[in-house]
């Protein structure tokens, strides 16, 4: 349920720098935050495979 919410987040990110300007300040912080949520998913994802794997 997290990480469909994550991805739904993830994907929210990913569509606003795609209007924001490389260049532009907005740009590194909002990279940042969809870099961490990426982190985030991705763990949440490990954790349920590890959990099946037992």
């Amino acid at each position: 349920m997290r990480e469909v919410s994550l991805t739904r987040q993830v994907a929210e990110i990913k569509s606003k720098l795609q209007r924001i300007d490389p260049e532009d300040a907005q740009y590194m912080g909002i990279f940042g935050e969809l870099v961490a949520l990426e982190a985030k998913r991705r763990a949440l994802h490990d954790l349920g495979l590890g959990d099946l794997a037992l």
